[in-house]
C-alpha cells in the first residue's frame, strides 16, 4: 500500500499527518485493499521525492516477485552473499 498519512495515535514518534509513505502489510497481517487502512507506525517507509504513490505501492509485490525468480534461477542461496 502506499498513501499519505491521515492521522497518527498518541505517543506516536515517526510518520506524521501528510506523510507520503508505503509498507507491505502482509506480515502485520493485513491487507490494503481498501480506501484506508490502520497500522503499525513501524510497517511505514517514507516514498522518496520525485516516486509517484502508484509505484511506490507496487514495490512489495514486484520485489518479492524479482527476489522469487533469482532464487529459483538458483541465483540466490542462503550464504551466497552478495557479488
Amino acid at each position: 500500500m502506499a498513501g499519505e498519512v491521515e492521522a497518527v495515535g498518541p505517543g506516536v514518534d515517526g510518520p506524521r499527518a501528510g506523510d507520503r509513505v508505503w509498507a507491505d502489510l502482509f506480515e502485520h497481517g493485513h491487507g490494503a485493499l481498501a480506501d484506508r487502512v490502520r497500522v503499525p507506525a513501524s510497517a511505514l517507509s517514507p516514498v522518496p521525492d520525485g516516486v509517484t504513490l502508484a509505484d511506490a505501492a507496487t514495490v512489495p509485490h514486484s520485489g518479492g516477485l524479482a527476489l522469487q525468480g533469482l532464487r529459483a534461477a538458483g541465483l540466490i542461496r542462503p550464504g551466497s552473499g552478495c557479488s
